[in-house]
């Protein structure tokens, strides 16, 4: 909390982590700490999602598991690798390996996930939350 709040002049905020926030509700507490994940069950959003959404994060990048999915929830972006029943915030999801390009401009991230062989799994754009509010 204190590392994300210690830099509000920057164009754009991203946090990395290693676990996804939104998950299959079937893996809740089976990768990590329970608290730290949002709860489709239960409408928590757990322990993570506020300091992000307070911070005024962009986007968050996470892994774990290895293949692709994109959520997006309260104005923040999180494509993660995640193979099993997408959450309720799914956006897209593909079982291959990929990697995603990002270009920054001035007031958008533009993103295209790309498998290994080239072929664009999904492409997506969202406006930076440096000039909004947070909507929770």
């Amino acid at each position: 909390k204190q590392e994300l709040n210690r830099s509000p002049q920057d164009r754009c905020l991203i946090a990395v982590g290693h676990y996804p926030i939104f998950l299959s509700p079937d893996f809740y507490g089976r990768f990590s700490d329970p608290s730290l994940h949002y709860d489709e069950r239960t409408g928590q959003e757990g322990v993570l999602l506020p300091i992000l959404l307070e911070a005024g994060v962009d986007l968050y990048l996470c892994g774990h598991l290895h293949t692709y999915e994109r959520t997006r929830s309260y104005g923040v972006a999180y494509p993660d690798l995640m193979p099993y029943q997408p959450s309720q915030y799914c956006q897209a999801l593909d079982e291959q390996q990929c990697y995603v390009r990002y270009i920054l401009t001035e007031d958008t991230i533009h993103a295209e996930a790309l498998s290994l062989h080239g072929t664009v799994v999904d492409t997506w754009s969202q406006v930076l939350n440096r000039d909004q509010q947070s909507v929770v």
